[in-house]
């Protein structure tokens, strides 16, 4: 047989290839009573895509991404659909990724009980360059028609908090520009965890994008004991970020950079001394078969 030599095809064929295995596994094994729910949650751009592919080689997590029709549809969560897929679920625990609803985090983590959020956060000079290469400026000016006081029918309509909204129309915004917008969209989604006070969750988990990357191992025991689960090796065999060199910081306007640099400052300290202290869910987590933490 000719080896297959293209990197980027082998490795799509061998990913193909795991999650039919994962799937006929699950699809033999008996149905599990209570199996953990976990939401993958954070702004676009931030990593999500890269955590949640490192966990779905995992055959003791089911993954849901965020347009899975089980649980969503266009992007955002059906929510009637959540608990029944939860219950079908056989892995040990279920990883969902609907990171258009991350407003909704409490409500989340107040509707399943034994649920645990991982949110991913990204500095937000890449995120906007990023946000914007990918994605256009229709997400930023969703958020300005809505600061604006128009009609808009766009995810952060239908989840941004009204205490948001409220902090947003106080701004003197007239001069800001595509950027500004972007970065403020940054900014509403991630303030969620300063303003409904998620950071004090156990339950919860804050993952650093650049944390992620420089330190992948112990970021990733992290999460695997956030989940409930035994480490699994060569858990971050995934964890592989476009190389680029440095980049010029974004051009915004001084009091956006100011609300997004004092935020992040925030998180990560917050972040930092929570960590010394924060409660090992594994303590009342998932029970598994011996075999099962292998």
């Amino acid at each position: 047989m000719t080896e297959m030599t293209n990197p980027i095809l082998r490795e799509r064929v061998q990913r193909r290839l795991k999650r039919v295995a994962k799937h006929w596994l699950h699809a033999v094994l008996p149905r599990r009573h209570g199996p953990r729910p976990a939401f993958v949650l954070g702004y676009g751009r931030s990593g999500t895509t890269m955590l949640i592919d490192a966990l779905e080689h995992d055959w003791r997590i089911e993954v849901y991404q965020e347009n899975d029709i089980r649980i969503a549809q266009d992007f955002l969560l059906v929510y009637p659909q959540l608990l029944p897929a939860i219950e079908r679920c056989k892995a040990p625990v279920s990883v969902m990724k609907p990171i258009l609803d991350s407003f909704a985090a409490q409500r989340l983590l107040d509707v399943h009980p034994d649920a645990r959020v991982i949110w991913m956060m990204r500095d937000v000079d890449p995120v906007v360059r990023s946000a914007l290469k990918k994605f256009g400026p229709s997400v930023a000016e969703s958020l300005k028609m809505l600061v604006e006081g128009k009609t808009d029918s766009s995810w952060i309509a239908r989840g941004i908090p009204e205490s948001t909204l409220h902090t947003l129309r106080a701004l003197p915004t007239s001069t800001f520009q595509v950027e500004d917008w972007m970065a403020l969209v940054w900014w509403s989604v991630n303030q969620t965890l300063s303003a409904d006070g998620l950071l004090q969750n156990p339950r919860l988990r804050l993952i650093h994008y650049e944390t992620l990357i420089m330190s992948p191992e112990e970021t990733m025991r992290g999460v695997y004991d956030h989940l409930g689960l035994t480490y699994r090796n060569k858990a971050t065999e995934w964890i592989q970020p476009t190389v680029k060199g440095p980049q010029k910081a974004i051009q915004l306007t001084p009091l956006v950079r100011k609300m997004c640099d004092d935020l992040s400052r925030q998180l990560h300290q917050r972040d930092a001394e929570n960590d010394n202290d924060q409660v090992k869910p594994h303590a009342t987590g998932v029970s598994l078969p011996r075999q099962m933490t292998q």
